[in-house]
Protein backbone atom coordinates (compact mmCIF):
# COMPACT_ATOMS: atom_id res chain seq x y z
CA UNK A 1 0.00 0.00 0.00
CA UNK A 2 1.52 3.32 -1.04
CA UNK A 3 1.68 6.26 1.31
CA UNK A 4 -0.08 9.49 0.27
CA UNK A 5 2.31 12.35 -0.45
CA UNK A 6 1.91 16.06 -0.54
CA UNK A 7 2.77 18.32 -3.45
CA UNK A 8 5.98 17.77 -5.39
CA UNK A 9 9.09 19.43 -4.03
CA UNK A 10 12.02 21.13 -5.67
CA UNK A 11 14.04 18.00 -4.82
CA UNK A 12 11.55 15.86 -6.77
CA UNK A 13 11.97 18.13 -9.80
CA UNK A 14 15.77 18.01 -9.50
CA UNK A 15 15.78 14.20 -9.28
CA UNK A 16 13.47 13.78 -12.29
CA UNK A 17 15.44 16.28 -14.38
CA UNK A 18 18.80 14.84 -13.27
CA UNK A 19 20.05 18.21 -12.01
CA UNK A 20 20.80 19.86 -8.67
CA UNK A 21 18.30 21.74 -6.53
CA UNK A 22 20.31 24.89 -7.30
CA UNK A 23 19.73 24.34 -11.02
CA UNK A 24 15.97 24.05 -10.46
CA UNK A 25 16.09 27.26 -8.41
CA UNK A 26 17.94 28.95 -11.27
CA UNK A 27 15.22 27.78 -13.67
CA UNK A 28 12.72 29.95 -11.77
CA UNK A 29 14.97 32.82 -10.74
CA UNK A 30 17.83 33.05 -13.26
CA UNK A 31 17.00 30.97 -16.35
CA UNK A 32 19.63 32.87 -18.35
CA UNK A 33 22.29 30.99 -16.34
CA UNK A 34 21.23 27.68 -17.90
CA UNK A 35 21.72 26.06 -21.26
CA UNK A 36 18.57 25.63 -23.31
CA UNK A 37 18.87 21.82 -22.98
CA UNK A 38 18.98 22.01 -19.18
CA UNK A 39 16.11 24.52 -19.14
CA UNK A 40 14.04 22.11 -21.22
CA UNK A 41 14.79 19.14 -18.92
CA UNK A 42 13.75 21.16 -15.87
CA UNK A 43 10.67 22.57 -17.65
CA UNK A 44 9.62 19.03 -18.58
CA UNK A 45 10.09 17.79 -14.98
CA UNK A 46 8.11 20.76 -13.63
CA UNK A 47 5.27 20.02 -16.06
CA UNK A 48 5.30 16.27 -15.40
CA UNK A 49 5.16 16.75 -11.63
CA UNK A 50 2.84 19.76 -11.71
CA UNK A 51 5.37 21.54 -9.51
CA UNK A 52 4.68 25.07 -8.30
CA UNK A 53 7.31 27.01 -6.33
CA UNK A 54 6.48 27.66 -2.68
CA UNK A 55 6.43 31.46 -2.41
CA UNK A 56 6.12 31.32 1.38
CA UNK A 57 9.37 29.37 1.64
CA UNK A 58 11.04 31.62 -0.93
CA UNK A 59 10.00 34.75 0.94
CA UNK A 60 11.24 33.27 4.20
CA UNK A 61 14.67 32.61 2.67
CA UNK A 62 14.80 36.06 1.07
CA UNK A 63 13.55 37.81 4.16
CA UNK A 64 10.90 39.80 2.31
CA UNK A 65 7.61 39.42 0.51
CA UNK A 66 6.45 40.62 -2.89
CA UNK A 67 2.84 40.90 -1.69
CA UNK A 68 1.04 43.99 -0.39
CA UNK A 69 -2.26 43.44 1.39
CA UNK A 70 -5.26 45.71 0.79
CA UNK A 71 -8.33 45.60 3.02
CA UNK A 72 -11.32 47.62 1.87
CA UNK A 73 -14.71 47.76 3.49
CA UNK A 74 -16.73 47.49 0.28
CA UNK A 75 -16.56 46.90 -3.42
CA UNK A 76 -19.72 48.85 -4.22
CA UNK A 77 -18.05 52.26 -4.03
CA UNK A 78 -17.52 53.81 -7.43
CA UNK A 79 -13.86 54.49 -6.57
CA UNK A 80 -12.83 51.15 -5.04
CA UNK A 81 -12.26 49.26 -8.32
CA UNK A 82 -10.23 52.14 -9.77
CA UNK A 83 -8.12 52.40 -6.61
CA UNK A 84 -7.56 48.64 -6.52
CA UNK A 85 -6.61 48.56 -10.20
CA UNK A 86 -4.20 51.50 -9.84
CA UNK A 87 -2.49 49.93 -6.83
CA UNK A 88 -2.22 46.58 -8.59
CA UNK A 89 -0.78 48.18 -11.72
CA UNK A 90 1.80 50.18 -9.78
CA UNK A 91 2.85 47.19 -7.72
CA UNK A 92 3.16 45.06 -10.86
CA UNK A 93 5.56 47.64 -12.31
CA UNK A 94 7.71 47.07 -9.22
CA UNK A 95 7.52 43.27 -9.56
CA UNK A 96 5.08 42.97 -6.68
CA UNK A 97 1.51 41.74 -6.20
CA UNK A 98 -1.66 43.03 -4.57
CA UNK A 99 -3.75 40.72 -2.41
CA UNK A 100 -7.15 42.30 -1.82
CA UNK A 101 -9.77 41.49 0.81
CA UNK A 102 -13.16 42.98 1.61
CA UNK A 103 -14.17 43.12 5.25
CA UNK A 104 -17.76 44.26 4.65
CA UNK A 105 -17.40 46.84 7.44
CA UNK A 106 -17.27 43.96 9.93
CA UNK A 107 -14.68 44.58 12.68
CA UNK A 108 -14.22 40.83 13.26
CA UNK A 109 -13.49 40.18 9.57
CA UNK A 110 -11.19 43.21 9.52
CA UNK A 111 -9.24 41.74 12.45
CA UNK A 112 -9.11 38.31 10.79
CA UNK A 113 -7.66 39.80 7.58
CA UNK A 114 -5.11 41.82 9.56
CA UNK A 115 -4.00 38.67 11.33
CA UNK A 116 -3.85 36.75 8.05
CA UNK A 117 -1.71 39.41 6.38
CA UNK A 118 0.55 39.52 9.43
CA UNK A 119 1.02 35.74 9.33
CA UNK A 120 1.76 35.97 5.62
CA UNK A 121 4.39 38.65 6.34
CA UNK A 122 3.16 40.91 3.55
CA UNK A 123 5.54 43.68 2.50
CA UNK A 124 2.94 46.33 3.28
CA UNK A 125 -0.68 46.94 4.05
CA UNK A 126 -3.24 49.41 2.72
CA UNK A 127 -6.46 49.55 4.69
CA UNK A 128 -9.66 51.56 4.89
CA UNK A 129 -10.28 50.69 8.54
CA UNK A 130 -13.67 50.06 10.07
CA UNK A 131 -12.34 50.51 13.61
CA UNK A 132 -9.61 52.65 15.17
CA UNK A 133 -6.52 50.60 14.33
CA UNK A 134 -3.91 53.35 14.26
CA UNK A 135 -2.33 52.52 17.66
CA UNK A 136 -2.15 48.81 16.82
CA UNK A 137 -0.81 49.34 13.28
CA UNK A 138 1.87 51.75 14.52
Amino acid sequence: MSEARGPSTIRDVAALAGVSVTTVSNFFNHPERMTSATRERVRSAVATLGFSPNDAARNLRRGHSTVVGYISFELASARTPAITTAMGDRLAQAGMHLLSAVDGADPARERAYLELFERQRVAGLVITPVTDLEPELA
